[in-house]
């Protein structure tokens, strides 16, 4: 697939130990640290949804129809496509601002 869907999920479970370790631990979470797993969680979502649509938009166009060769003009084939698309470039915002303000907040 064409995001790294390994890393969306080694950040997620790495977001979540920190923040059960830090509430086991008694330190009070912060809004910073709630926003931060939500963010993260919704980036998995997102990458989650991507990555369902893509295999099953390439299920039903080369497996499902093989005679064809190519993708079948379906409202079925449309919806995933379309879904499939948006939430790339979701994930792709995503990823990205999650890049630029790492960058922003270490700048100043």
């Amino acid at each position: 697939m064409c995001i790294a869907y390994g890393v969306v999920v080694t950040l997620c479970l790495q977001c979540f130990a920190m923040f059960i370790k830090g509430f086991r631990a008694g330190r009070a979470t912060s809004l910073w640290d709630r926003l931060l797993i939500i963010y993260v969680f919704l980036m998995f979502v997102v990458s989650t949804i991507y990555t369902g649509t893509s295999i099953q938009l390439i299920g039903l166009c080369f497996v499902g129809n093989p005679n064809q060769g190519g993708p079948p003009p379906t409202e079925t084939a449309i919806i995933l496509n379309s879904a499939s698309d948006s939430s790339l470039a979701v994930s792709a915002f995503l990823s990205d601002a999650l890049l630029v303000s790492t960058f922003i907040s270490n700048i100043l």
